[in-house]
């Protein structure tokens, strides 16, 4: 094989190495085109996901202040920083280091509510164990009305002092329980 031939050869093998790169670079660049597109996809869903997330539960604290009567709580909204999501006044003042059991115990089940209603993959399941020792005859019954409504998508099991929050509702179970002589609790169906 003479010098020039070799050259050509040594040319043309270099020459299919280079477009070998070239087009596997190509692919490359393709591929990080389209995983980039998926994340921007996957990141606009995520932030869709949250704006209406944070809609639902700004509707579900409206709605419950409509439920208790006389707190204050209009233009009340959810702050989110990060994974920390507060319940804020209009002022920006933390809604949990206001006085009144009413108002937290309403909100917190309302946003509950809509936070449950959204995971397709739990338990239809409410406990509501002395949740709303706090409210008013009045708020009771307002809340009861709310109750109702939450029971056509849940199983509700609430522990209640007082009647008044599940009286009226239809399709109860109501239980007793005490303790005899020997400090047993005994379970009787009302």
């Amino acid at each position: 094989m003479k010098v020039n031939d070799r050259n050509k050869y040594q040319l043309d093998a270099a020459c299919k190495s280079r477009d070998g790169v070239i087009a596997a670079k190509a692919k490359l660049k393709s591929t990080i085109d389209r995983c980039t597109q998926i994340y921007k996809d996957v990141q606009k869903n995520l932030d869709d996901k949250k704006r209406l997330a944070l809609q639902e539960f700004n509707e579900a604290i409206n709605e419950a202040s409509l439920i208790v009567a006389d707190s204050n709580m209009d233009g009340t909204f959810l702050k989110v920083n990060g994974d920390d999501a507060t319940l804020c006044t209009p002022r920006g003042h933390n809604i949990n280091k206001r006085e009144g059991g009413a108002q937290r115990a309403v909100l917190g089940q309302m946003l509950r509510y809509v936070a449950m209603t959204q995971q397709l993959n739990v338990l239809p399941l409410i406990l509501l164990d002395e949740s709303f020792f706090a409210l008013s005859e009045n708020t009771s019954v307002e809340m009861r009305d709310y109750l109702v409504a939450m029971s056509e998508h849940f199983l509700i099991i609430g522990i209640e002092q007082k009647d008044t929050l599940f009286s009226g509702i239809e399709n109860k179970r109501k239980f007793r329980f005490y303790k005899n002589n020997e400090d047993q609790t005994i379970i009787r169906e009302v």
